[in-house]
């Protein structure tokens, strides 16, 4: 199988609906084009074929496409990597601009070019433009990739590569428009992707780790350094193809992954005891006195002291006067 493969005249995979989304045209639709999602006017396609081998030489994510392609892993394209097996190739191309380079800026396709990567024999499928605007490239990386879209953590690791880009220029509130974030949730999204990689690589795709985890890690307080400290001796879950394409794989990673969760925050956040003060109760003199005759006396924990006084102690001198005394107060 040749490196590339290019033809001039694919048939037309994208139209967008009346909702703005990409939708497929029907089977006789051969015009090679897509409509800008902000002008309409015809943007024209090309298709070019893949080599699985060739995959991360050839292509490359592009800054608006929200999925993280380090947490790509068997486990996240489960549910796509039979039919492209069976297929030998992706089903519905991946949209991409070519570049200065010859490299395909990936809009949509993230999950099938991982899928086609480790399928060996297989194609990566992608319909390709020469030349896009930027707001056409936003709106397209958000409405092109139909079948599952990316995980919360997925689009945190995503604000962080655009924000180490953009360096200064970056804003919370531009950052929130491109990758389509309330106000409510950007911070918490961008104090996600600052946590330590080693964390995320425990789990076997970034759909599996839940917010309320990645949120009690935050707010624990501990730095990357004390995080991957608590972690370094647990062992990820593995992910690898036999297993995630076995019965009930999801239902199997997604119970593994609710204990790792625990396991981490039981070693990261320890509980400390409650302190209590033993300093005067250890060092109190009542611990050495030797006392009348008909006084106990107790010293607690906190440093408070009770005393009992039985008749015996009562028909004493000291007693007597102590009776005295308390008459006299009262």
């Amino acid at each position: 199988m040749s490196k590339l493969s290019e033809n001039s005249g694919p048939s037309k995979m994208y139209s967008m609906d009346r909702k703005g989304s990409l939708a497929l045209p029907p089977k006789e639709n051969s015009n090679s084009y897509i409509a800008s999602p902000t002008t309409g006017i015809k943007i024209p396609l090309k298709e070019i074929v893949i080599a699985s081998e060739n995959v991360w030489d050839s292509v490359y994510k592009s800054r608006y496409n929200s999925r993280n392609k380090n947490l790509l892993t068997p486990a996240t394209v489960m549910n796509i990597l039979p039919s492209i097996r069976e297929a030998g190739r992706n089903t519905i191309a991946a949209l991409a601009i070519k570049d200065e380079n010859g490299k395909f800026e990936i809009l949509s396709g993230m999950k099938r070019s991982y899928a086609v990567s480790i399928s060996p024999g297989t194609s990566l499928v992608v319909h390709y433009a020469e030349k896009m605007d930027e707001s056409d490239k936003q709106v397209l990386s958000k409405t092109a990739d139909m079948h599952e879209k990316p995980s919360f953590l997925d689009v945190a690791l995503s604000i962080k590569d655009y924000k180490n880009e953009v360096g200064e220029a970056f804003s919370l509130r531009k950052a929130g428009a491109i990758f389509d974030v309330s106000k409510s949730s950007i911070g918490d999204l961008v104090k996600f992707g600052n946590l330590p990689e080693e964390l995320f690589r425990l789990f076997p795709g970034a759909g599996y780790v839940t917010w309320r985890f990645l949120k009690q890690i935050v707010d624990s307080g501990k730095d990357n350094d004390e995080i991957i400290d608590a972690i370094k001796n647990l062992d990820p879950i593995s992910s690898d193809i036999d297993k995630v394409l076995s019965e009930n794989a999801h239902k199997l990673l997604a119970s593994e992954c609710k204990s790792l969760e625990k396991e981490i925050l039981k070693t990261l956040i320890k509980k400390e005891p409650k302190k209590v003060s033993k300093g005067f109760a250890k060092n109190s003199p009542f611990n050495e006195a030797n006392l009348i005759n008909g006084i106990k006396v107790k010293v607690e924990t906190k440093g408070a002291i009770s005393m009992t006084f039985d008749k015996v102690f009562f028909e004493s001198d000291t007693g007597k006067k102590l009776l005295k005394l308390i008459s006299l107060d009262s």
